[in-house]
Parts: C-alpha cells; structure tokens; sequence
C-alpha cells in the first residue's frame, strides 16, 4: 500500500501519483531494511518480490561481501513440509556447482523466518531484456547455450528446474564487457509457481512455459525443461509467446495445439532454428531431442550458420558478447578456423597428381618456369594449411584442458570460501552466545548490586562497641558475604566474556585474511581465464583468417595449373581421374 507524503492518502500499489495533490506516491519503508539476520547478514535493500517470498540485498558483516538473500514467506515458513523442501532443494543445487547457474552461500534461520544466501548478482534479468523487443538469432542463441549448459549439468545430477522462463535467466556483464548467462532457482520454485496472468484461486507453475506433460497433470523430468527451453527461444527471436490467453486457455494449447512456427513470424528464421523449437514443443517428452547435449549441438550448428553476422574481415562485431568461463565464442572460431571441405591428405594428393601430370607432360626436364613456380607455390599452401590446422588442434586442446583446470580450482576456491563462512557460522553463533551470558551476566550483577546494599545496609553498625559480635550481626555479615561471593563470580564471567570477544576478534580477523586471499586468487584464477580465451579467440581468429586465404589461393593456383595442363594429353588423362574422384579445386 503506497501513501501520498502531503496528504497522507493511501493508494495501491500500481498507483504512482496522488489524484488530490499531484504528488508522487512513496511506498512505505520495508522493516527488514536495516536488519541483521544470523548476526552476519545486515540487509540493505529489497531488489525483488515473489510468489515465494521478498529478494534482498544484504552484506556480510566479517567477510564483506554483498550477498542476495531470499526469504520464504511467512505463510510457507509455517508449513513444516515447504520448509523442509525449501531446504532440501537448496542444499541439491549448491552441489551443482556450474559457472552458469547461481551460487548458493547458506541456508540460515532468524526467528520464524528461513532464508537463502546466494551470490549478488548486478545485471538484468532476460525477461527485462526481452522488454526492448526480439533479438537476433545470434544473441538468442548465444543466451541459450549457456541456459543449455546450466541444464545438462542439473539434469546429470538427477535435478529438474521446473520453471524455466526469462525471469529465472539471469544476464551478468561484467566490466570488461564480457557477458555471463545464470539460470536461477533450481528446483526450489516448483514449491510455488509464479503465474504472470492473474486468476485468484488457482496457482500453478508458470503457464506460459509449461509443457504439455504438466498441462496434462503428468510427471515432471528432465525434457520438461526443454520444452520450457524452447518457449523461450520463440519468444526470445519472435518477441511473442506462441500461445496467449487465459491461464486456463495456456494450459489447453500446451497440452494439445502445435505451436505456429518461427517463419510464420519471422521469415528470416533459419529453418533449423525453427526446426529445433518445434521439435523442443513436441507434445510427448519422447520426441522432443534425448538430452540437454543434443541441444548445445543444434544451437552450435545454428550458431555455426550465423556467421554471416560477423563484420567485414571475418572479426566479431561490436555487438557479439563475448563469453568468459564457459568459452562458448571461442569454441566455436576453432571450429570456424578448419578447413571444412577439403583435408591435408587430399590437398598433398592433389599436389601430388598436378607434379605428376606435369613431369608427365614435359618429361624432357622443360617444364615452364611459372608452372614449377605455380606448383612450388601450391605445395607451400598446403604445408602452411598443415601447420595451421596443427596449430589450431594445440588451441583445442590448450582450450580444452584450461576450462578443466580452472573448473577443478574454481570449485577447490569456492569451497574452501564456503569453509570459511562454515568456521564464520562458529564464530557467530560463539559471538552469540557471549552476547547472551554478557546480557544474563550484567542482570544478575545488577540484582546483585541492589542485595549487596540491602545486605550492607541490614548489617548496620552496632550500638555498643565496634568490636562486639553478636550472632544476629555475624548472620547479617555472612548473608552479605555470600552475596559479595556471587558478584565476584558474575563478575568473573563478564571478564570471560572480555577474553572471549577478543578471542572472537582475532578469529574473525583471520577469517577475514583467509577470505582476501581466497577471494584474490580466485580474482586472479578468472581474470587469467578471460585472458586466456581472448588470447585464443584472437588466434583462432586469425587462423580462420589466413585458412579462408589458403583455400581461396589453392583454388586459383589449381585453376592455373589446370590451364596450363589441359592442353597435354597424358597430363589432361590424369586431371580428369582427379576430378572424377571429386577431388577438384
């Protein structure tokens, strides 16, 4: 409920200015702002709101990082079964552990409430981005494999999604340009589907992308995600869904209509694109593709076919994001980089037939010198084509094996950081256990003050000589001295808790130590990365390049050579069984 600063209206909250006064309506302040949960997470600022629950921004008071906590509602926090599969589901995906699927820190409990830390992530989602009109093909793709990548990795390890839509697809830029894709939610939103399309009663999973075993109240498993998958590869190309309506008219076409094709509203399309969200869209799990890896190898054959879009000179254009981590971009110029119609064997064969049709047709040693020149010229081409198609086999595997070592670090630094926050979780509760007996120590040394002057002054001093005893004055004088006895010990334990809190310091001051130096290495690990693939992006560039130039030079000179060979019949008898072979330049 929003409210008009000037005259203290209360409005809804689509509403965004006051109809009395023309003001802007503000919304009231979120009491969570301000708050720390589990003595470590101090909340900042609300970036999101669900069906689940409210999305915060939140840092880590010891280690200083800026987290993302998600809290379940509290209506769900009071069911025991969503709580306990609230949990359960966010402990299966930290074991995913893949550069393109959100990093889950904790699961953590203040009061009533349970919440997840997640890594911050600073970017928009792609349902934002989708706000601004249709893509291209290329970046649609391109947005999709990583989607592809973060669903093979969870459907290996027996995990399913369940709600596969723009809005948990998360798009990371980093500083340097780079893009990262993050798919979010794995396996936690199922316990509540958001819908887009309001209809009071009934909740389901989001319509819009659901399959058709789920429209049909069937199992959910792994080609679910893909047929959720292709949705948002039409929607992401076409800038419309392929069904519209009522949630319950959602539900009908995805149980029982095909959807139109791409080219129907896009022309343009290519056929396999087309032809891969159809077969994504099949209404039975079983002829949609087997797996998330058949996919990635659809999309890179797409990809593949749309480097017509790279700008003159065969270089990525200014608007190709480039990829770090997953190195998908780089991948695909190695590809791009071999020789695709024709092999070394072939081409030393070839060289090998146009010399011996030559010494065939001048078998006196009076071979003209621009055909030795053209021949010497040919056989150059081919050893250079060799040394780059050796040269980009070495990129593959230095690509190859670079990605594997810095997943295996990478998932060696990210559990050491979660060690950390394990041995922080020690600190904290210890921190919050001191806090408890400083607080239960100081309310009995405050009682103890007030006895110890009743005590005190119940002694009294005696009416006669200083020095007489009497027993009612030594009872009165031992009662005081047992009080005097528990405040020595009450103070003993505030004393303690001064030791304790400076032990607690100094650990959390290591903690902190260990977390910089973690933190820079695994700063340096992926800075080395992107590095590394930028360094072969460019060669792999550059050898698609000098490839393109070869193969265009070995074709002219194979065209001389044959000029000037034709008119010899021995020569021309063995140039016609080479192209009869289908060998031809």
């Amino acid at each position: 409920m929003k409210h008009c600063p000037r005259c203290q209206a209360r409005y809804d909250d689509a509403s965004t200015v006051c109809s009395v006064d023309g003001a802007s309506l503000e919304a009231p302040p979120d009491p969570m702002v301000g708050r720390t949960l589990a003595s470590r997470y101090k909340i900042l600022r609300r970036v999101g709101a669900g069906g689940m629950g409210q999305v915060y921004r939140a840092r880590h008071v010891i280690l200083r990082h800026d987290v993302a906590l998600k809290l379940l509602s509290p209506e769900l926090t009071r069911d025991p079964v969503m709580r306990e599969r609230f949990v359960r589901e966010a402990q299966a995906t930290n074991l995913l552990k893949h550069p393109n699927i959100v990093d889950i820190w904790d699961v953590a409990e203040e009061g009533n409430r349970v919440f997840l830390v997640m890594e911050f992530l600073e970017g928009e989602s792609l349902a934002q981005r989708m706000q601004s009109g249709p893509m291209g093909v290329r970046e649609a793709v391109e947005i999709a494999i990583p989607v592809c990548h973060a669903l093979g990795r969870a459907h290996s390890l027996g995990v399913v999604h369940r709600d596969v839509k723009p809005e948990n697809v998360f798009l990371v830029r980093a500083p340097s340009g780079a893009l990262r894709v993050k798919v979010l939610d794995f396996g936690i939103v199922h316990m509540r589907g958001e819908v887009r399309l309001t209809m009071p009663g009934e909740v389901f999973g989001t319509p819009e992308y659901l399959a058709s075993e789920l429209a049909r109240g069937e199992q959910c498993g792994p080609a679910s995600d893909l047929y959720a998958l292709g949705v948002m590869l039409y929607e992401m190309v076409t800038g419309a869904l392929p069904f519209n309506g009522t949630v319950q008219q959602l539900i009908d076409h995805h149980a029982r209509s095909a959807p139109p094709a791409i080219r129907a509203r896009m022309p343009s399309a290519p056929e396999a694109l087309d032809a891969l969200v159809l077969s994504l869209m099949q209404k039975q799990p079983a002829e949609r593709p087997r797996s998330a890896a058949e996919v990635l190898d659809a999309l890179a054959g797409i990809l593949e076919q749309e480097s017509t879009a790279m700008a003159p000179g065969g270089r990525p254009s200014e608007n190709t994001p480039e990829r770090d981590g997953a190195g998908e971009t780089t991948w695909m110029a190695l590809k791009k980089s071999a020789p695709s119609s024709v092999s070394i064997p072939t081409l030393r064969q070839r060289v090998a037939t146009f010399q011996a049709a030559a010494e065939a047709a001048f078998p006196r040693g009076d071979m003209p010198e621009a055909m030795r020149d053209q021949l010497r010229r040919f056989h150059a081409n081919v050893e250079r084509l060799r040394v780059l198609e050796e040269d980009r086999r070495g990129m593959m595997i230095e690509l190859t094996e670079r990605e594997r070592r810095h997943q295996r670090e990478r998932d060696e630094l990210l559990g050491e950081l979660r060690q950390i926050l394990v041995e922080h979780e020690g600190v904290a509760s210890r921190a919050q256990a001191l806090e408890t007996r400083e607080r239960e120590a100081k309310r009995d040394e405050a009682e103890l003050r007030r006895s110890l002057a009743l005590a005190w002054d119940s002694v009294g001093a005696p009416p006669g000589d200083p020095r007489e005893i009497t027993v009612e004055r030594a009872v009165k004088l031992e009662e005081l001295g047992a009080v005097a006895s528990r405040w020595r010990a009450v103070r003993s334990v505030l004393d303690g808790v001064g030791s304790g809190r400076t032990a607690q310091q100094r650990t959390a001051s290591a903690l902190e130590e260990r977390r910089d130096a973690v933190q820079a290495t695994l700063d340096a690990l992926e800075s080395e990365s992107q590095a590394t693939s930028q360094r072969l992006q460019l060669r792999a560039v550059s050898v698609g390049e000098e490839i393109a130039t070869i193969l265009a030079a070995l074709g002219e000179e194979g065209d001389a050579v044959r000029a000037m060979l034709r008119a010899h019949p021995v020569a021309s008898g063995l140039l016609r069984g080479l192209e009869q072979q289908g060998n031809g330049a």
